[in-house]
This record gives C-alpha cells, structure tokens and sequence, in this order.
C-alpha cells in the first residue's frame, strides 16, 4: 500500500525571540523534505516577529502568519490549522525542539500502522510516565476512546494527526487554553489512536508564562474558564463518562458545582445539580445564603499559596 506521508507542523508563539530559532533548526535540520513549517507569531512584543521573517525569506518550507494582538494559542493554532496543505498535521511548541530524524521515525512508524487518524509519539519529559503506565509500557499500543475516558491514559503526547480530523474540530478560542477538550472530540472521532513510544521531541517546561497563569485559579477569569472547561466537558461527554467513568463524571460535576457557586453563577449550579444525586451539604448552605463571593476568595487564595509554595 502506497501511502503518501507529508506534514504540516503548526508552531504558535508568542515572545519566545530566546528560543525559536531552536525550533525552526529542529524542522529544517529534519532528513524528511516533505514539511511546512507555519508559525503563528501570536502578538510578540519583543523581536519573535522579525527573527521569524528573516529565517521564512531564506527558507522556503517556512510560512509565518501573523496576529498583530496576542489571542491565545488556540486562536494561534485554528488560523494555522486551516491553511495546512499536507496530509498529517503536527503541534510542536515554540520552546520544544525535534530530535534528528523525527519526521523520518514518524513517517515509517505510520507506514508500519497504516489506517490511523491520529497517531501519539513520545516526548522526552513523558518517559518515566510512559514507563510506569501498564497501557504504554511497551513499543506500540492501539488506545481506545474509553481509555480517555477511564483516565487510563493522560499526560502528553507529540500529536500526529490527519488533517482532514484536525479541520472538523476547531479548538475553543474563547477558552484561550484548555485544549484537552478538543482532543477528546478528537479522540471520539477517531475512536483508535496508534502510540508509539518513540521519543521524537525535547521539550522545555520550566517557564512559568502566560499560559501556565491562565490554568492557575488566582482570578475570577481563571476561575470561569476552568467552569466552562468542565460544564463542555460534561455537556459532550456525559454518556461516555456514564456508560465507562461515573466516578469521573461525578468528580467534575461536583468542581463545576463548585465554581458556579464562586462566581454567582446559580443557573449553572441549578443546571448541574440536576446531573448528580448526592449534593453536598455545604453547597447547599452557600446556595442557600449566597455565600459564593467568599468561596471565591477562599479558592482564589488557596490556589495563590499552592502555586508559590
């Protein structure tokens, strides 16, 4: 079976002029010539931008878009997304870096594992996770939706994706971050997704950015995306998580239960109540008395200590 393997690996970034010629390198330097590189300059205020259009004018597989404010990376990556031209479409982060022959280990592994929408390759900081995991401690292993949904599997993965699946599901720009929830629409679309455990990206996770706050509850900003995370979460997945995970789904409920009280919101608490038989009794006092504003300091407090700790 003659498949023709090619990619477009879609890079957002936003102020990273200390690293991103790193990047660029890895892609250039890759053994496999059948790549565009788009990089999403998402608003930078140092000199990303200019870096980026003398590195695009000297290489030709190099497309650089451009958002004159910051929107987020998932904004970022949808504008990407949708001028992709290859078959397969590949996330790789402004501070990560492809190991040689990446592209080539890929394109042979999905040779060997014909049929696949979505493939997930190993990345380095992930091993000793990969290793104590009983689902991907071995060289390849067919993952199923349920194990998504079981929380069988979770953590990262260098994404390998059919361009045709990425195209169907936009990620969420009103959430800025978040991007799990479309990678489980992803992951139910697909239904199979092959892993490979084959370290292929170097990654950087030491940076504490803006991305990193906009997942830390230190705001009611932060607090009400993490809300509508959790409530889509449900609203998409609610028959999976009740046919393979109630315990997951009453979990999730009971945090969104929660922040719905935080932030005010008794519609959405209404709403969720109706989705869970046991309700705690302490919710139901702050309902009753409308206690939400000090519970919102108290989560916005907490999370400030555990963060700095």
């Amino acid at each position: 079976m003659n498949i023709n393997i090619n990619f477009s690996i879609v890079t957002p970034v936003y102020n990273r002029a200390d690293c991103i010629l790193r990047c660029l390198n890895s892609v250039t330097n890759q053994n496999f010539s059948d790549v565009e590189h788009i990089i999403v300059n998402d608003g930078s205020t140092d000199e990303t931008l200019e870096i980026l259009k003398i590195y695009s004018k000297n290489h030709s597989h190099v497309r650089v878009l451009n958002f004159e404010n910051n929107k987020g990376v998932n904004a970022a990556r949808n504008l990407a997304i949708r001028q992709c031209r290859n078959n397969y479409v590949i996330f790789l982060d402004s501070d990560d870096f492809m190991n040689y022959q990446a592209l080539y280990i890929i394109a042979e592994k999905i040779k060997l594992y014909p049929g696949y929408l979505h493939y997930l390759f190993g990345m380095n900081d992930m091993e000793i996770y990969y290793n104590t995991n009983s689902l991907l401690n071995c060289k390849s292993r067919e993952i199923e939706f349920s194990n998504w949904i079981k929380n069988e599997i979770t953590g990262d993965f260098l994404h390998v994706m059919a361009r045709e699946m990425v195209q169907l599901f936009p990620f969420n720009e009103d959430l800025r971050i978040y991007e799990a929830l479309t990678f489980m629409q992803m992951y139910k679309y697909s239904n199979r997704q092959q892993f490979i455990k084959a370290t292929v990206v170097q990654r950087e996770r030491d940076r504490f950015d803006s991305v990193t706050k906009q997942a830390t509850l230190i705001n009611s900003n932060a607090i009400k995306f993490q809300s509508e995370y959790l409530k889509k979460m449900v609203d998409l997945f609610e028959t999976d998580f009740k046919k393979h995970n109630i315990v997951g789904l009453n979990s999730m409920i009971n945090k969104c239960l929660i922040f719905s009280l935080a932030l005010s919101n008794y519609n959405l608490y209404q709403y969720l109540s109706k989705k869970i038989d046991k309700k705690n009794i302490l919710y139901k006092i702050i309902y009753k008395l409308k206690l939400g504003y000090f519970l919102k300091l108290a989560i916005i407090v907490y999370s400030k200590i555990k963060n700095f700790q």
